[in-house]
């Protein structure tokens, strides 16, 4: 289950309005693989869709995960932080996958 910080939803929900004209807008997030270590997760406004693509209900907007991504989004937490007059997304995983390496190539990684 995906969880959204009600600050975090309110400025989705803002940028959807802002980026939206008259197409319905998602907010994509995938997952990257970061070296051998890990996955990065990202987002990013979109209109765009494709049958890969799993959409999410969070009732004042659509989350669009690819298929690729979805298995790892379970439990991930989205939450905005200002920082310096700045703000971000925070994604945080399930510490399942944290430092999971899957190359067996003894790079110092812990990989198990």
């Amino acid at each position: 289950m995906i969880t959204i910080s009600q600050k975090a939803k309110e400025k989705i929900i803002q940028i959807l309005k802002e980026q939206n004209g008259n197409q319905e807008s998602y907010l994509r997030i995938y997952v990257v693989p970061s070296g051998c270590c890990g996955l990065d997760f990202a987002i990013e406004v979109t209109n765009e869709t494709d049958s890969a693509d799993n959409f999410i209900d969070m009732q004042d907007f659509k989350l669009v995960v690819d298929d690729f991504s979805y298995p790892f989004i379970e439990n991930l937490a989205i939450d905005l932080v200002e920082k310096e007059g700045k703000e971000y997304f925070v994604l945080n995983i399930n510490k399942q996958y944290e430092n999971s390496c899957n190359c067996n190539c003894n790079c110092g990684c812990d990989c198990k």
